[in-house]
Parts: structure tokens; C-alpha cells; sequence
């Protein structure tokens, strides 16, 4: 039998998975986001800060600590996902990327 299942989408929540802002990366903002927001053609981002990256890294875990405790309080199992470790490369044949 799988661990994980759906029945519908009315039913009182029971179980649910989050994940974690660990090891967060912000990709840089690329030619294809401009059909998105409507940049400017003379639009250059800068990269993220690591200052940055590490406040919206607190503000994230924060955040999925206070959904976890109020779905807590409403009875509802939160599993934690591990975070992903970057150092880790996905691979094939064909190419391979790291996380």
C-alpha cells in the first residue's frame, strides 16, 4: 500500500508534507521573465546578495514553522522534508546538473 494518497479535495485534512528553505538558491532573473513582468529591454540584475538569500532563507523557515504549529494545533501530521543538499549532481546520459 503507498504512504502517499489523495481522496478528494473536501475532506478534512489529515496529513501533509513541507518542505524547507535549507540550502536555497535564488536563480538570477533570465531573458524568458521578461514576458512575465514586463522588464525593461535595458533590465540587468545584479546577482542575489548572500545576505539576501540567507534573510529570505530565515523568513521562509519561519513562516513553514508557524504553518506547521497552526496545523498542529488543528490535529493535522506535518512531515518535514530533508533538505536538499546541493552538492548532489542529477545525472543521465543525456546531461547532468547539480541540484
Amino acid at each position: 500500500m503507498s504512504l502517499i494518497s489523495s481522496y478528494n479535495d473536501w475532506g478534512k485534512l489529515e496529513e501533509v508534507i513541507l518542505g524547507s528553505a535549507k540550502n536555497l538558491t535564488l536563480p538570477d532573473l533570465d531573458v524568458s521573465v521578461r514576458h512575465f513582468f514586463d522588464l525593461p529591454s535595458n533590465f540587468n540584475q545584479a546577482p542575489q546578495s548572500q545576505s539576501k538569500i540567507e534573510q529570505v532563507i530565515y523568513e521562509l523557515e519561519e513562516d513553514f514553522n508557524d504553518l506547521t504549529k497552526l496545523l498542529e494545533k488543528y490535529n493535522v501530521t506535518v512531515r518535514r522534508a530533508e533538505p536538499i543538499d546541493c552538492q548532489t549532481y542529477c545525472k543521465t546520459p543525456q546531461w547532468e546538473s547539480q541540484q
